[in-house]
């Protein structure tokens, strides 16, 4: 089995990648964009927009938090899902300074 090999590379590139990773689907991009308008939502909220099974969207929902651009959240006693403020800054001005050193 392949072994992964991305500790040999800068932490910065690494971080980057994890990003990007995250980014890669459509379903996590429309996810982002929901949370973006609504601030929370529950996971069956969610669903409701997304077309996909509940636990493809769980497994998205698990990317997105795992790189702390979600982050799951209580509010007023519910379990729902919001965009981690200074997470998707960080992502944000990550890509933004690796996009603009190569290009």
């Amino acid at each position: 089995m392949p072994q992964n090999k991305s500790f040999l590379f800068p932490t910065t590139e690494q971080e980057i990648s994890q990003y990007a990773q995250a980014l890669a689907h459509p379903a996590r991009l429309e996810i982002i964009d929901l949370l973006g308008r609504y601030e929370f939502l529950m996971h069956k909220e969610i669903i409701e927009f997304i077309p996909l099974s509940p636990n493809s969207v769980s497994q998205h929902l698990k990317t997105l938090c795992n790189v702390q651009i979600l982050v799951k959240d209580t509010f007023a006693g519910v379990v729902g899902y919001r965009v981690n403020d200074i997470g998707w800054q960080s992502a944000k001005n990550s890509l933004k300074t690796y996009f603009s050193k190569v290009g």
